[in-house]
């Protein structure tokens, strides 16, 4: 799994619902590290390694915050990423 930190995952999400979803404001990214079971800290230098070294280490949660601008409601989307082999 190639490391990227944790601020270029939030942009890269952040810039991709910006561009498709105009009827939404991003609140927040939060990166949960499944395998240490733990936050991933705002601008950690790599969302890899909080884990341990074990498969579960390649399992993240990202839970996206958004408001609905229409409504002002706020809603959390959860992605569960997990690597494969």
């Amino acid at each position: 799994m190639e490391d990227y930190s944790e601020s270029v995952i939030s942009n890269m999400i952040i810039s991709s619902i910006v561009k498709y979803e105009p009827r939404v404001k991003v609140k927040d990214v939060i990166i949960t590290d499944l395998g240490a079971d733990k936050r991933v800290p705002k601008g950690a230098s790599t969302v890899g390694y909080w884990g341990n070294r074990s498969e579960d280490r390649f399992s993240l949660m990202i839970t996206v915050v958004v408001q609905i601008l229409s409504t002002n409601e706020t809603v959390n989307i959860d992605v569960n990423m997990n690597r494969l082999r």
